[in-house]
């Protein structure tokens, strides 16, 4: 897959003949990949390439319409999962104020007049341009568009509002079963504070990159990636509040029958289950007997995976 990256300062310069989709795809969740995998067949059908279109950084984050707290699925995943899908152009544009404050019409001259676009396909509440005014009638006049109707979960529509709610609340399994894929987080394994040793569990250490969209704080059941391979184990994302209290909140996993030190070394956690909500415990003897039981309901939930 190519990656083109567009500003205001660059025009898209290339007349490759292409069905293009075009979307946010923060989430890439069920109804994203639906339009994607779309545009990804249709090219073929069409014997043309296969592109998307999409911003960053998150146009919310830069309008300011909602405190910034990552992304569901960070530009460096959404690459690699894209690439993975087959698509064969992915086109980042720049988003800044400028961009959003162009007219619609504008906003067609400067990003798309320039493609060779057979077809378009859109979800039915694509916007674009100043205020929003560009939308899927105005699309219709000058390409070939494909819309695609709304998707909904439970009577409400499959979003990545929706999904950030579902991890906000705790509700990882439901955010999983909309993303189509275990929601993740990857880091950098580093050294510690060591109480888990003291009590006879080992810990990878994570810090929280920013890029990825919060959890709630607490305990999970999770899948770990590493050196290719895959483990069972848990993870509490917080503050360490009982003891060596932690300012800024960490991950910190688990791994059973796993024994390797890890220092430096990258891996990827999924997030399978929420178990609990992080607590004080008086001793740590309290802090094991409860480490017991998360081990234990979440070996019994992670024997399904």
């Amino acid at each position: 897959m190519k990656i083109i990256k567009v500003s205001l300062d660059n025009k898209i310069d290339f007349k490759m003949p292409i069905v293009l989709g075009m979307g946010q795809f923060d989430g890439l969740h069920y109804a994203h990949m639906y339009i994607i995998n779309k545009v990804i067949s249709d090219a073929k059908s069409l014997n043309v390439s296969s592109a998307i279109i999409t911003f960053d950084p998150h146009p919310d984050y830069v309008l300011e319409k909602r405190v910034k707290e990552g992304y569901l699925t960070p530009l460096k995943e959404k690459k690699e999962i894209l690439a993975d899908l087959g698509l064969d152009y992915l086109i980042v544009i720049k988003f800044s104020k400028e961009v959003a404050s162009l007219p619609y019409q504008e906003y067609e001259k400067q990003f798309l007049d320039n493609l060779n676009i057979k077809k378009m396909i859109v979800g039915f509440d694509y916007h674009y341009g100043k205020f929003a005014t560009g939308s899927t009638e105005t699309l219709k006049r000058k390409y070939n568009l494909e819309v695609v109707d709304e998707i909904k979960y439970e009577q409400v529509k499959v979003g990545s509002n929706l999904i950030r709610q579902y991890l906000e609340d705790g509700k990882v399994s439901k955010a999983n079963f909309l993303l189509g894929r275990n929601y993740y987080i990857t880091g950098i394994v580093n050294k510690g504070s060591r109480i888990g040793s003291t009590l006879g569990y080992k810990t990878a250490n994570i810090s929280l990159d920013s890029s990825f969209y919060s959890l709630k704080l607490g305990v999970y059941a999770v899948i770990v990636s590493y050196d290719g391979n895959k483990y069972q184990g848990i993870c509490n994302i917080g503050h360490n509040p009982s003891f060596n209290y932690q300012e800024k909140a960490r991950a910190e996993v688990h791994l059973f029958d796993f024994d390797k030190v890890i220092y430096g070394e990258q891996i990827k956690v999924e997030f399978i289950e929420f178990l609990r909500e992080e607590k004080i415990y008086s001793s740590k003897e309290e802090l094991k007997k409860q480490i017991d039981l998360d081990i234990k309901l979440a070996k019994s939930i992670l024997k399904e995976e």
